[in-house]
């Protein structure tokens, strides 16, 4: 999937998603799309991503479809509108936007704050949190670059980012935070 994606709704209630290149319709074979979003709802929305693995549990025995709709649902409910202002989904980090429901407001929908307008669980992006795991695994940056295969360059840049949102000096600390939060 590229780096930068926006996602709508058509009248008719089916995902767009445009790479600013092409835009083509979400499906049960976008699977490099559908997998990058559920890990990233998974990841980053764990109470949404629970709620709709609930919502969808009768589709687990066909986990490509479920995968689907989960993913399907949270992109309905989270990045409704076709804009040029803003980009939903940027080297793992999903925007949400306020998206025209009936039911938003009303009382009348459980998912509200859930699955719709969810709480981010984790300060991280899927990408940072898989280089976080490989430093407490104690892998160098030149192995995460081999196993995740990307760039040495973009290995260290991920790490500093890591710093900066965290607020910590170095690796040790971020192995620290990692065993600490994520590991327990």
């Amino acid at each position: 999937m590229k780096n930068q994606v926006e996602f709508y709704n058509t009248p008719s209630g089916y995902v767009m998603c445009d790479d600013g290149n092409y835009t083509t319709r979400l499906s049960e074979s976008s699977r490099e799309v559908v997998d990058e979003l559920l890990d990233t709802i998974r990841e980053c929305y764990s109470d949404a991503y629970r709620a709709l693995e609930q919502c969808y549990s009768k589709s687990s025995k066909n986990s490509r479809y479920q995968k689907f709709r989960i993913v399907n649902r949270f992109i309905r409910c989270n990045c409704g509108e076709l804009d040029t202002q803003k980009i939903d989904f940027i080297d793992g980090n999903i925007n949400i936007e306020q998206v025209h429901c009936p039911l938003r407001g009303s009382g009348d929908c459980q998912y509200e704050n859930v699955i719709c307008n969810p709480k981010r669980t984790s300060v991280l992006t899927v990408r940072q949190l898989q280089i976080a795991a490989s430093l407490a695994e104690g892998l160098t940056p030149q192995e995460i670059s081999d196993r995740l295969y990307i760039s040495i360059h973009t290995v260290h840049n991920t790490i500093q980012a890591i710093k900066v949102r965290l607020n910590l000096k170095n690796t040790s600390q971020i192995i620290t935070w990692y065993n600490n939060t994520i590991v327990r």
